[in-house]
């Protein structure tokens, strides 16, 4: 038998360079996109975990008060609701100090006509927002809440009843409507909802409505697709 040398094809130092350039740059194409798409599916999964407990905190509630209405319990004080028995606190701020102790919401820059407000809070479309000045808490795990009692009839029979401020990791970036900040309802039934009629859009959440956003999730099995 006779070996015969198979002369396999090689590559020029030239022609690997090249190879090692087109990668990089795919890479650092597509990488912020697989950052982002990973940031969203973390923010979604926290206001997930953060309303289920909500959730978990108000059919307690009614369990514990042999009730079907949050009349009965914490849920209509909102001291009693935002204190050490339903949430583990890191921190209080009453109304008056909340947008500046807990929010940390902006501050002015300048004086006079020069004077311009840097608003820690945006919407998706970069505008300004800023969360409600009233009773709010930090928790031992960054998140931080506010709420308030709230009325309105549903055209289901059901009522409005409380409302929600929530940054899911504190004051910790993004800092964005529709990303770690978001507003949320809950009814006299225990239900949480965003939007009187779920009819929230995403053209809503990016501009202009935080209450919008959470209908999109609850719409989309909690994925960010807006």
């Amino acid at each position: 038998m006779f070996n015969k040398k198979i002369k396999l094809p090689a590559f020029t130092l030239s022609e690997l360079l090249i190879a090692i350039g087109i990668v990089g740059i795919i890479a650092a194409m597509s990488i912020p996109s697989l950052m982002e798409n990973l940031n969203k599916r973390l923010l979604s999964a926290q206001i997930k975990n953060f309303i289920g407990n909500i959730q978990q905190l108000a059919n307690d509630q009614l369990t514990i008060k042999q009730s079907r209405n949050l009349a009965d319990t914490d849920f209509d004080d909102v001291e009693k609701l935002l204190s050490d028995k339903n949430f583990q606190i890191a921190k209080t701020c009453k109304n008056g100090t909340a947008q500046s102790e807990c929010w940390k919401v902006g501050k002015t820059v300048g004086t006079g006509d020069n004077a311009v407000y840097i608003s820690t809070y945006k919407f998706l479309d970069g505008a300004n927002a800023s969360p409600d000045e009233r009773l709010t808490i930090i928790l031992k795990n960054g998140a931080i809440i506010s709420y308030k009692k709230e009325s309105g009839d549903l055209s289901d029979g059901d009522s409005l009843f409380g409302y929600f401020d929530v940054d899911v990791n504190g004051n910790d970036k993004p800092n964005k409507i529709g990303r770690d900040f978001y507003s949320f309802r809950i009814t006299k039934k225990g239900r949480i909802m965003g939007t009187k009629n779920a009819d929230g859009t995403a053209a809503k959440c990016k501009s202009n409505d935080a209450l919008s956003c959470i209908d999109l999730l609850l719409n989309s099995n909690w994925v960010m697709e807006y």
